[in-house]
């Protein structure tokens, strides 16, 4: 009894410690939530995004929510990367009729992104820039 229970005792450490390793490894991965503040008389909208790296490659999308000006559909980012902490990507979308680029720059610590999106000026309009503070779902 002694032997199989040191043995479960030994498998489980095991267990934990190789998923702890894994989990390190693969500080993008997963299903990050955040809510972007209102803007010109629009409530506040919360956005999804899921994050995969797969071999030298970040791929992941923000997921179709609705805002005042209509639904937006998923969005697949592009030009993303992650290296040392940073992470960062381009979302490419519409602003009523008007194409506009989205620009998400930040660090991860944990399960928490903090950096910035910026938006690409429209209609020869300066870029706008807000805080961007991401929580992973577990």
């Amino acid at each position: 009894m002694n032997a199989q229970r040191i043995t479960f005792t030994t498998l489980l450490t095991a267990l934990l410690t190789v998923t702890t390793v894994l989990a390190a490894k693969d500080p993008v991965k997963g299903t990050w939530r955040w809510t972007l503040p209102a803007g010109t008389g629009n409530p506040n909208t919360e956005r999804t995004l899921t994050l995969l790296p797969k071999e030298q490659a970040l791929l992941g999308k923000i997921w179709h929510h609705a805002c005042p000006q209509g639904p937006i559909p998923d969005q697949t980012i592009r030009h993303a990367f992650y290296q040392d902490g940073s992470i960062g990507f381009i979302v490419h979308a519409r602003y009523g009729e008007k194409p506009v680029a989205l620009r998400y720059q930040g660090r991860i610590q944990g399960d928490t992104i903090r950096g910035t999106i910026e938006r690409s000026g429209i209609d020869g309009g300066a870029p706008v820039r807000v805080a961007w503070v991401a929580t992973r779902l577990r």
